[in-house]
């Protein structure tokens, strides 16, 4: 068995609290799907969760939303407050999703950053050297040109990940209760026909 190592743990233990967060964003987005949707619950979790990608579920439950928040009052006119609470949030999920995509996707490798443990710190200083574990863009990926910001993922970035996870999950739940409900109140139930026979 081979040993423990304390900072590769810490990585991908911020890995999985990302996964877990993202959980709670996905139960809140699914939440305010069902609501818009007007449906029951069970079919509502079989349309959303028929869906694998979490953004095509996003963009699914921002369509039904417009379908239920006021429209501006004439061509050019300003969005509704409601609606512009909407975009700020679905922009935040939108954001997020990348990083959610770089922990999913990209590897995983050891780094070390050195520090001189004498007051010289010249080449002859003695250097000590930590090690630490980052997510980074593969170089097959690289080819592609497309920058990352910022290029690699320490456990510090997971970390702040995760807390604003919590914060849009949050966020998600509050919009549903507090303004998402003034609008569905009275959305239409489907009704269920009895057969004859």
């Amino acid at each position: 068995m081979s040993k423990r190592n304390p900072e590769e743990d810490d990585f991908h233990m911020w890995a999985g609290y990302c996964i877990t967060a993202w959980s709670k964003v996905d139960a809140r987005l699914f939440e305010i799907f069902w609501q818009t949707l007007a449906y029951n619950k069970q079919h509502a979790a079989i349309i959303y969760y028929r869906i694998n990608s979490l953004d095509i579920r996003l963009k699914l439950t921002d369509e039904l939303i417009e379908t239920v928040l006021p429209k501006s009052q004439h061509a050019g006119g300003h969005k509704h407050p409601d609606a512009i609470a909407w975009s700020k949030i679905k922009k935040s999920v939108e954001n997020l999703l990348r990083v959610r995509s770089r922990i999913a996707h990209h590897p995983v490798r050891e780094n070390e950053v050195s520090f001189s443990i004498s007051d010289d710190e010249t080449l002859n200083s003695e250097w000590i050297g930590v090690p630490y574990y980052e997510s980074y863009v593969s170089e097959t990926e690289a080819l592609r040109g497309k920058a990352y910001e910022p290029d690699t993922l320490i456990a510090t970035d997971l970390e702040i990940h995760q807390h604003e996870l919590n914060s849009l999950a949050k966020a998600l739940h509050d919009y549903r209760i507090e303004i998402l409900s003034k609008h569905t109140k009275a959305l239409p139930r489907p009704k269920i026909r009895k057969s004859r026979g």
